[in-house]
């Protein structure tokens, strides 16, 4: 969605692929770093949730990075 037809160099799916990798990121740093200092509630988490978690955002990103680059090349081919 933008709000004017300048181009942008911050465009909402860029937004959305940044905030999608920053937090799957976020998410596995903070899951080890709480298993390598052997916090209790760690152990209710299972280690298949979290990469389950993190490869969905992961996928998100990917996908929204494949649909810009898609939509980049047939905006080239139309001008």
């Amino acid at each position: 969605m933008t709000f004017s037809n300048k181009d942008s160099l911050i465009s909402a799916k860029r937004i959305e692929r940044f905030i999608s990798y920053t937090l799957a990121t976020s998410i596995l740093a903070c899951y080890a770093c709480l298993r390598l200092s052997c916090v209790e509630c760690v152990e209710k988490l299972d280690a298949t949730t979290i990469i389950l978690v993190a490869g969905t955002l992961y996928g998100y990103g990917a996908f929204n990075t494949i649909a810009g680059l898609k939509e980049n090349k047939t905006d080239g081919e139309n001008n």
